[in-house]
């Protein structure tokens, strides 16, 4: 028998190793690309989130402040000259805008359109449509959330 011939058997696996090691390191690298994504994706999907949150809160602020105007504490009747008589399915009349500056607000802007309807039977009184809007910016992201309030004065 010749020392230097290898048995047949193991003729035929030579360079199986490096086939099996390419495929491990190709299916790894999947795996880790698909986990990256996954994690870029979840970043993406937490700031929507906080972001979306604070652009509410912030339309939420613009109907408070302006609630308290059109109804001060000072006084028993609303402030009834800062909406004009309604004229539209949704108010139209800009009656508040604000650049935010609170921590967390600071970059957004507030708009408050805001109608007055007064009624005459059965009830009587004012009725007030008041549409706050909110918009946020975070980098490339843009946020806007709208806040459509009613309110009323002495309908009795």
């Amino acid at each position: 028998m010749c020392p230097n011939r290898m048995p047949h058997s193991a003729a035929r696996q030579q360079g199986a190793a490096l086939a099996i090691a390419i495929f491990v390191i190709v299916v790894l690298a999947l795996i880790g690309l698909t986990v990256v994504k996954l994690i870029r994706d979840s970043s993406d999907t937490t700031i929507t989130e906080v972001y979306g949150t604070r652009t509410e809160a912030a339309a939420r602020s613009a109907a408070e402040i302006f609630l308290t105007q059109l109804f001060p504490l000072s006084s028993n009747t609303a402030n009834s000259s800062l909406c004009p008589a309604r004229s539209s399915n949704t108010p139209q009349a800009l009656v508040l805008q604000q650049n935010l500056a609170a921590t967390g607000l600071d970059r957004c802007q507030i708009n408050v359109y805001c109608d007055r309807l007064s009624l005459s039977a059965p009830y009587t009184g004012d009725h007030y449509r008041i549409l706050a809007v909110a918009q946020c910016a975070a980098g490339d992201f843009e946020f806007s959330r709208q806040l459509l309030l009613e309110a009323s004065d002495g309908i009795e």
